[in-house]
């Protein structure tokens, strides 16, 4: 767990959402993922995202039996979370389920990958270096996929703000993957058509 200012802090953990016996190393086949919530407000509330959502940390049972395990994943593994000099969390965990582990359901990887996941965007533990709030309002208006495996996606954004908003990114996302942005400048209280191609 790591805090910023005084009323915010995250905790990184491992998490699954399948539920059962997760111990049952024969029977046991769900997802493990590395999570993180945070809090901006005390601890009154909590936002939790899962920070490796197309890739899992492990398949399968995990023992919390300690040095008991034999070869089963336990959790001694190293899990730590800290934050870079804008508050935003950057999470150290083993990673236990990556090649054909991650593509495969049936593969039940034992690996020990050191991995770092980082925070890319929102709100951070330090309140000053938080992205500016932006009065923009998208309306997808389609996409159109080419033979040639490209594509084009039409949005109009509306500004719905009083001040001009000028380098607005409207990103493509394949997932959690951007496969195309456009950036645009929009005036106050207009609306433009935003075309992404790639």
């Amino acid at each position: 767990m790591v805090a910023g200012d005084d009323d915010r802090a995250s905790i990184a953990y491992l998490g699954t959402p399948t539920g059962g016996n997760y111990q049952d190393q024969q029977n046991f086949h769900g997802e493990w993922h590395l999570y993180v919530s945070t809090t901006y407000d005390g601890g009154k509330t909590w936002v939790t995202s899962d920070a490796t959502p197309d890739d899992p940390v492990q398949v399968g049972s995990i023992c919390t039996g300690g040095t008991t395990c034999g070869d089963d994943r336990n959790l001694l593994d190293f899990i730590d979370v800290t934050i870079d000099d804008h508050g935003r969390v950057e999470a150290a965990f083993a990673d236990g389920c990556i090649d054909a582990c991650v593509t495969d359901p049936q593969h039940q990887g034992r690996d020990a990958f050191a991995t770092i996941a980082r925070q890319s965007g929102g709100k951070t533990l330090f309140s000053r270096f938080d992205p500016a709030v932006t009065n923009a309002r998208l309306t997808s208006l389609g996409a159109t996929h080419n033979a040639d495996g490209t594509f084009t996606a039409t949005t109009q954004v509306r500004n719905t703000g009083s001040t001009d908003l000028d380098g607005l990114v409207t990103e493509v996302l394949d997932g959690r993957k951007k496969v195309g942005s456009a950036t645009t400048s929009i005036p106050a209280g207009e609306t433009r058509t935003v075309t992404v191609a790639r």
